[in-house]
């Protein structure tokens, strides 16, 4: 016999659920959430539910886990000091965003600054063309000196991306390369990476959100995974994505772009699998993240003042197109994927019963 556990940390509890492969044993714990070390409250529910089942430990399969720690760091802007570095010319993308207003009949809109203020964004000269050709090799000299600039401004962290990197991201991965070699202490994301698509200011906003978080996401996971271990728990520890579906440690630590709407994404999958013939593993902060998914089906905007105006891809629709979350199919791609189905998503197995995914 088999178990499986679904963790969701929320700011003031953390839920947790253990059931077996069977379907007869069911049981749920919540603990406060300990907000200078959330893995600490992880620990003490799973001991809470194995003293209460008393399952043996080395008979947990594998534990699920659900945040929503990372959106708030970032709409608290509780990150890294991050720094950007881009093509000369195009410092300025990442504030000229788009023409787009969420609200275009409010005279005293304001938008949320980026996360990158404009004395940490540094130019670098090369040029790559749409087709992927290279009209001005990188200056590898002046890529050095900007490595040093960084260093001068004690920099934790740094967003790379330059014109056209998703067509050719030769000169961003000389420039990663350069940065491990130069300053390894510095957290590096990559624009080919994270999202190599079309569209520079999107492309812009999500390296940088996802460099901002890095360093939290990597101490914050490793720390849980050890505390697991400690616990005596060999199962593999998996992390919900915002498109529904779950990937390791490794890809959370590197992406965790991926896991901004992981928490409400748990409770969407939740919602829809609840009445399946098996048991779900994620109860998952259920009035919160139902709340969400509902006004996200129901085209809701994005509230003022949001940190991150894209995720990886194009802006959610507006409020007249209902099917947004429907056809957003990508992981980790768009602030509506937790709306989809998880028909379309892979790696959805951890979270469901014996019966799979409805």
């Amino acid at each position: 016999m088999s178990y499986r556990i679904g963790v969701d940390i929320g700011g003031t509890f953390t839920d947790l659920v253990l059931v077996d492969d069977a379907g007869t044993v069911f049981e749920v714990a919540k603990v406060l959430t300990s907000s200078t070390d959330p893995a600490r409250a992880v620990g003490e529910g799973i001991e809470a539910l194995l003293s209460a089942t008393a399952v043996p430990v080395d008979e947990i399969s594998h534990v699920v886990h659900g945040t929503t720690l990372f959106a708030n760091a970032l709409i608290e802007r509780k990150g890294a000091r991050t720094a950007l570095i881009t093509t000369a010319g195009f410092r300025d993308a990442l504030e000229i965003a788009r023409e787009h207003r969420y609200d275009m009949y409010d005279l005293r809109l304001e938008r949320a600054a980026p996360l990158v203020p404009r004395h940490l964004r540094f130019e670098v000269d090369e040029r790559v063309l749409e087709d992927g050709s290279v009209h001005r090799p990188l200056d590898l000299d002046g890529a050095g000196r900007v490595v040093e600039q960084l260093r001068a401004q004690s920099v934790e962290a740094v967003a790379v991306c330059l014109l056209h990197g998703y067509a050719n991201p030769d000169h961003e991965r000389a420039i990663g390369q350069l940065l491990r070699e130069r300053a390894p202490e510095m957290a590096c994301s990559l624009s080919c990476d994270v999202s190599p698509e079309i569209r520079e200011y999107e492309r812009t906003s999500t390296t940088v959100a996802n460099v901002f978080i890095q360093g939290l996401a990597d101490s914050y996971l490793t720390r849980l995974a050890e505390r697991l271990r400690e616990l005596g728990i060999a199962g593999t520890l998996f992390v919900m994505q915002s498109n529904g579906g779950i990937c390791t440690v490794d890809l959370a630590c590197k992406l965790p772009i991926h896991l901004v709407e992981s928490g409400p994404a748990a409770g969407s999958v939740q919602r829809r699998c609840w009445h399946a013939d098996g048991w779900c593993c994620f109860v998952a902060d259920a009035r919160h993240h139902r709340a969400t998914a509902r006004h996200r089906q129901r085209g809701g905007r994005k509230r003022p003042g949001a940190v991150v105006d894209e995720v990886g891809g194009k802006a959610a629709r507006p409020r007249s197109d209902r099917r947004q979350g429907e056809r957003s199919g990508r992981a980790g791609t768009k602030w509506t994927a937790a709306t989809g189905s998880p028909r379309n998503h892979t790696g959805c197995t951890g979270v469901y019963g014996d019966r799979g995914a409805p």
